[in-house]
């Protein structure tokens, strides 16, 4: 029974996601049209002809190693669903130091990663605690 309801949880997933696409893909435009100086600007753009913007250098997407042979949409979607994962784990527990901040010198210079994009910087006695998650800009 457990199979089945992880199936059907699957397959309702997959069907949100499908519509979600397909609803921002052919659903009703946002936004609105340039005017006026922001439409003049735009036209003077090298970038912008016959209505739409192009870009001006040829993009080739090559893959990682020269020489590859290209994989499938199908066979990567199989190995990132179904295939070996265990690399995707260190073996052994990652070193780490778990820091007092009350005890540091309040003269030294010090940078302390608190995890993920957080860090703490004590520098020439100014103390910064950088934090960009909890809001708009890193400060």
């Amino acid at each position: 029974m457990k199979k089945f309801g992880k199936m059907v949880a699957g397959l309702g997933t997959a069907l949100v996601v499908a519509a979600g696409a397909g609803w921002s893909h052919y659903g009703p435009r946002t936004g609105y049209a340039p005017l006026g100086a922001r439409l003049a600007r735009i036209q003077q753009s090298p970038h912008y002809k016959d209505g739409q913007f192009h870009t001006l250098e040829p993009v080739t997407v090559e893959t990682p190693v020269a020489g590859a042979k290209r994989e499938s949409t199908l066979k990567l979607w199989t190995d990132f669903l179904f295939g070996d994962h265990s690399a995707l784990y260190p073996k052994q527990t990652l070193p780490h130091v778990k820091t007092n901040l009350r005890t540091l010198d309040p003269a030294a210079n010090v940078l302390v990663w608190m995890g993920h994009s957080s860090f703490y910087l004590q520098l020439d006695g100014r103390h910064i605690l950088v934090d960009p998650v909890f809001s708009g800009y890193a400060s």
